[in-house]
């Protein structure tokens, strides 16, 4: 792991999107991967080889991120680095332990998701916090869609909470593009977008009139709008056929209401994952 905005700043984004023409973004493409591989030739028509019913990637790695949304103080937390695919219709990734394909081949996937989001904020977590809410992890439900095209990858995403904390619906949208060097390294790069409904943004950037009179941070109404925007950066490297090290940096901007919001201590949040995976 907003409020009355000023219109939000897509600085970032603009001086990101040529090199998102060259590279990729958070998560590798295993897609770009295979489309960027060069073509074998032969003179003989191929044999068709039939796909194992199971893909299995298993590692683990830890994540180094904000300690809650607006925070300038860093935590750190294990996350396992899977990616189980059934007959190309099951599959278990990352943050979602059970998702199902509506269709995926080399150019589209799309599908529906049960994730566990691990943002969260306690009061512990910081003094500028006493009097305010904790806020758990919480599932989700997730819809998602993707198109990748060679190199680039383009990737949409809802998720609504259904665990009951009030922690409403995020929208993300993002593009990506994948750069092998050599047989060993793959780099990814691109821009990205996120968006809050009223719930999430008040839920984690707002202040109730009660919270105001614990905490002494005046009242605040975080509304409907872009809560930042990103840039993500990726490293891949094959240690072996089947083992693979990947480092992924993701720098954030909080925008409109998220950045304005008194709970927030720091508008660049930038989160740092390293992660060690073994492929069957």
């Amino acid at each position: 792991m907003s409020k009355m905005p000023a219109q939000p700043s897509f600085s970032l984004l603009a001086a990101t999107l040529p090199l998102a023409a060259m590279l990729s973004i958070s998560g590798f493409s295993t897609q770009a991967r295979a489309q960027a591989a060069p073509q074998a030739s032969s003179q003989t028509t191929p044999a068709v080889v039939a796909q194992p019913d199971w893909v299995v990637t298993l590692g683990a790695g830890v994540q180094a991120g904000p300690r809650y949304p607006g925070s300038h103080s860093i935590g750190y937390l294990p996350i396992p680095a899977v990616d189980i695919e059934y007959k190309n219709r099951l599959f278990a990734k990352q943050d979602m332990p059970l998702g199902v394909y509506f269709i995926n081949d080399p150019h589209w996937s799309a599908g529906l998701a049960l994730q566990y989001d691990t943002t969260e904020r306690h009061s512990a977590d910081d003094p500028h916090l006493a009097g305010l809410a904790n806020l758990p992890m919480t599932p989700r439900a997730k819809l998602f869609a993707t198109y990748t095209i060679s190199a680039l990858t383009v990737s949409t995403s809802a998720a609504q909470d259904i665990g009951g904390h009030a922690e409403g619906l995020v929208i993300d949208a993002n593009a990506i593009a994948t750069l092998p060097l050599g047989t060993q390294w793959y780099l990814s790069a691109g821009p990205g977008i996120t968006w809050g409904n009223g719930r999430y943004q008040n839920t984690f950037f707002g202040i109730t009139p009660a919270q105001n009179l614990a905490s002494g941070l005046p009242s605040y109404t975080a509304r409907a709008g872009v809560n930042n925007v990103y840039l993500s950066l990726e490293a891949d490297y094959l240690i072996t056929k089947h083992w693979t090290a990947t480092a992924n940096v993701k720098i954030a901007e909080l925008q409109g209401d998220a950045a304005h919001s008194p709970i927030t201590e720091s508008r660049q949040q930038t989160t740092t994952t390293l992660s060690l995976s073994y492929s069957y």
